[in-house]
Order: structure tokens, then C-alpha cells, then sequence
């Protein structure tokens, strides 16, 4: 079992005019639970963005948000070959929310709920 926390901030600003630069991130997190074994393993983890009003040119304000992200995997080794298959689903509770550093963010949200399957093998 393990627990990851992270947070970034970015301060970007133009010194001459005394501006902040366009499309500067706002401050961010991630807290992540995962449990792994030798056969087994599974996620939950939180992303956070707070809004962000400290704005450059051409920039126009984005909201704060948290997206939930779940995922699991498998894996079996087999004749000195490791599979392992898994299944994601990113924005498990399907928010509608705008990231400041995309450049559509004044026409389209983010992607809704999202899932994947990811095949690996090792050999």
C-alpha cells in the first residue's frame, strides 16, 4: 500500500510590464492511493486544481476542480513471459471542467469520463 501527495504552484510574471505570462497553471494537487502485490494492483487518486485568476494576456479565468481516477491491473507470469492487463477509468464521476493550459478551455471542457484497457507483456 502506498499514499502519494503532491502539490505545484507556478509564478510566472513578466518583470517589465510587472504582468503574470498567459497560460500559467494555478496551483495543483494529486493524492494517490495504490495497493500492489505480485499478482494484483488497484488506484484511487484525487487531481486538484484551484482556480485561477491570476491572469496574462488573452487569458480569460478557469474554475477549480477534482477529478476522480480509479484503475486496477493483473498480472500473470507465465512460461518466463509476465501479462498484464488493466482497466482505467479517468474522471470516474464525469466533471465538466476547464484546465487553464488548454487552449480550446473558451470552447470545449476537458473530456468527460474515459475508460481504457491497457495490455503489457514482458518477455
Amino acid at each position: 500500500m502506498s499514499l502519494r501527495a503532491s502539490v505545484d504552484y507556478v509564478n510566472a510574471q513578466d518583470t517589465r510590464n510587472n504582468q503574470p505570462l498567459p497560460f500559467t497553471p494555478p496551483m495543483r494537487g494529486l493524492l494517490r492511493l495504490q495497493y500492489r502485490d505480485q499478482q494484483y494492483s488497484g488506484m484511487v487518486e484525487l487531481r486538484l486544481a484551484a482556480r485561477q485568476t491570476r491572469l496574462g494576456d488573452g487569458d480569460t479565468p478557469t474554475a477549480g476542480y477534482g477529478v476522480v481516477n480509479l484503475g486496477g491491473s493483473v498480472r500473470v507470469a507465465e512460461g518466463g513471459v509476465v501479462h498484464s492487463v488493466g482497466i482505467f477509468c479517468d474522471n470516474v464521476l464525469n466533471k465538466d471542467y476547464r484546465d487553464n493550459l488548454s487552449v480550446i478551455k473558451d470552447f470545449l471542457p476537458q473530456p468527460g469520463r474515459g475508460v481504457r484497457v491497457n495490455y503489457d507483456v514482458v518477455f
